[in-house]
């Protein structure tokens, strides 16, 4: 389990891996950005 999470980290540079792994790992890379946009965002407007 904590090798497949390993492998779908966005945030390694490992590209060698099943394309459906690969889709995860790009999707979970847009959610973790947009997160932290938001959040990022958030702050602005209440400072």
């Amino acid at each position: 389990m904590i090798q497949l999470l390993k492998k779908v980290s966005p945030f390694n540079n490992s590209t060698e891996m099943p394309v459906s792994l690969f889709i995860v790992k790009k999707i979970l890379a847009f959610w973790v950005c947009y997160i932290a946009g938001l959040f990022i965002a958030e702050g602005l407007v209440y400072s």
